[in-house]
């Protein structure tokens, strides 16, 4: 009910009588769903909070603070707001994105008690300098990130999520001092449960990077790198971004690291020492996921070991992803170094490469290195694949030729599911290597970028017509009305749904005849 001041001539609200809200919430627990036990009440909270923490990065990443699931149930009504805030386990994930977050992290802090284990996430990411005063996303100063680390962690320690509650700790910088930041609190502190370690750079300036490693290495003696005191935490998964190789690798060949199932490594300045590489993996045997990321690094000096000399046997390792060695050698090098026989899903992207780099496909084809006379001569070398039950491959744009790239498919006859991003510039159309069933005979999804909608059609007609249909095609075109059309007269005898959303463009397709293989279209 509302009503007019006189005084002020403004609207009032008059508070619901007792009875009203007696009435209301007599309602509300009427509600079937608040008829339930609490204990299930209880368990939908928890999978509803899962869903919420498992959204794309992209939905969170807005200037505009969100509301997480769990803020949202407690504005609910009564009865849910008594559950969700008496589940300590619903109030672990603390997101700190600036100042303006800490009030929303003490209240989750205080919500989570004060043993249960902790996921702790900060958000450095250059949408947010706004949050953070004078911090200009232009800005050289590499102090008010590095300020911003710590006054966090120091945050976090006085509202009681010291670091033997952490399970997780993510930290996404922009500048190496920020790295460097919480590098020296992770080495003095006591991490007993912590598993799940990112630290990770964001955006990397090419130009200035190496004058912001030297600032903020100017004081430090690298060649006593650590990152954690002995005894060092049970890491299972440890990504490090924007890491500068002299800092990871200082110690020569002491890994800063072992017993690892997960690693993910991207680094700045210069390629990681060979040895050094071999030494990591040694002290990781029981590695299942692998990713070397040297996108960031510009120069191709390293020194070169023998093969024999390196070889390392990973029989764990799942998942392997190489993305852009520039020196065409050093990846060479780190392909023959790793023995993964049992290896399912393979990452390659060569697209930074200075010089033609089919040294590498041509390894994977045949297990060992054939020089470009050989290949280009005609020489008949029996196909050794190194990866002999792979069933995912995943390529950036190739700027090899067309020799290496038929050799590679052609030996990786396991495959199922093919992602290929295409460039202009491919040696050859996709449809010109996957329309002849011997490449690739089992595979039924491919996901492509960059491939013009006649080549798509023609690559489906054909592996129809030789007996290898596909099962599933995903497709993100730079011209979707161009692609639709081209595709609707080869759909006239398909049913299809199309539907928009903030991930591209989908069709699902289902033969009219009833025949078994659909086919999707993103």
């Amino acid at each position: 009910m509302s009503t007019v001041s006189r005084e002020s001539g403004t609207m009032a609200t008059t508070p619901p009588s007792e009875e009203t809200r007696a009435n209301r919430e007599q309602e509300n627990d009427d509600i079937w769903i608040n008829r339930l036990p609490t204990e299930i009440l209880s368990r939908i909270f928890v999978i509803g909070e899962d869903m919420d923490q498992d959204k794309e990065e992209h939905d969170r990443n807005d200037d505009e603070p969100v509301l997480q699931f769990q803020e949202l149930v407690a504005q609910v009504c009564r009865k849910w707001r008594t559950v969700v805030i008496s589940m300590p386990m619903l109030w672990t994930y603390i997101h700190i994105s600036g100042p303006k977050s800490f009030n929303s992290a003490s209240a989750f802090l205080e919500r989570s008690g004060e043993t249960i284990l902790l996921d702790i996430e900060i958000d450095l990411s250059e949408h947010l300098h706004s949050d953070i005063g004078s911090w200009s996303e232009d800005s050289d100063d590499q102090e008010p990130e590095a300020k911003f680390v710590q006054e966090t962690l120091d945050f976090l320690v006085s509202k009681g999520a010291k670091p033997p509650r952490w399970a997780r700790f993510v930290v996404w910088f922009e500048k190496p001092k920020a790295l460097l930041t919480a590098i020296d609190f992770l080495i003095d502190a006591p991490l007993d449960n912590l598993r799940n370690l990112s630290l990770v750079n964001t955006y990397v300036d090419q130009i200035m990077i190496e004058d912001y490693v030297a600032e903020a290495t100017r004081d430090r003696d690298l060649s006593n790198s650590l990152l954690f005191r002995d005894p060092p935490p049970l890491l299972q998964k440890l990504e490090l971004s924007g890491v500068p190789s002299s800092f990871f690798f200082a110690q020569g060949n002491t890994p800063l690291v072992s017993n690892l199932t997960h690693l993910e490594l991207g680094f700045i300045i210069s390629l990681p020492p060979l040895m050094g590489l071999r030494a990591l993996f040694v002290q990781n045997p029981r590695l299942e996921s692998l990713c070397l990321d040297t996108s960031m690094i510009e120069v191709t000096d390293f020194e070169h070991k023998n093969a024999t000399e390196t070889r390392v046997g990973m029989p764990f390792l799942r998942h392997f992803s190489l993305q852009e060695p520039i020196s065409v050698g050093w990846g060479l090098s780190v392909i023959q170094m790793i023995d993964a026989p049992e290896l399912e899903a393979f990452a390659l992207n060569l697209d930074q490469s200075q010089t033609i780099p089919d040294l590498i496909p041509l390894h994977i084809a045949y297990g060992k290195e054939i020089v470009g006379g050989e290949a280009r001569s005609g020489a008949m070398f029996p196909r050794r694949p190194i990866y002999p039950v792979l069933k995912h491959l995943a390529l950036g744009p190739f700027t090899g030729t067309a020799l290496a790239l038929y050799a590679m498919l052609e030996a990786l006859g396991t495959i199922t599911r093919l992602d290929w991003e295409l460039q202009d510039e491919e040696p050859v159309t996709i449809n010109r290597v996957l329309g002849d069933s011997k490449f690739c005979p089992r595979l039924e999804h491919i996901r492509v970028y960059g491939v013009h909608e006649t080549d798509l059609v023609d690559l489906v007609q054909s592996r129809i017509r030789t007996g290898a249909p596909l099962k599933t095609v995903e497709v993100n075109s730079h011209d979707w009305p161009t692609f639709l059309s081209t595709f609707a007269i080869y759909m006239n005898d398909y049913e299809y749904r199309i539907r928009t959303s903030d991930h591209g463009n989908t069709i699902h397709v289902y033969p009219r005849t009833g025949a078994a293989n659909g086919i999707l279209f993103d």
